[in-house]
């Protein structure tokens, strides 16, 4: 993360960033996220973490939020 915030430094739409696992990732406030977006990671979680993302992510978005998820399989 160090080195990605070193490489974007002065973007303003940086945000924020997690060093997490998908399947322990807690979206740290309700209802505060446009999108959330996920990439290349979904088959690495079991079922039961798959689905359980998916309802912490939708608990972290605000109304009109968007999931958008991006895999090759």
């Amino acid at each position: 993360l160090e080195a990605a915030r070193a490489a974007l430094r002065g973007w303003p739409a940086l945000g924020e960033c997690f060093a997490v696992g998908l399947q322990a990732f807690a979206f740290p406030r309700p209802a505060r996220y446009d999108l959330v977006w996920v990439q290349w990671v979904l088959g690495h979680l079991t079922d039961d973490d798959f689905v359980a993302f998916f309802r912490r992510a939708r608990a972290g978005l605000r109304p009109r939020g968007l999931i958008c998820v991006k895999e090759n399989v």
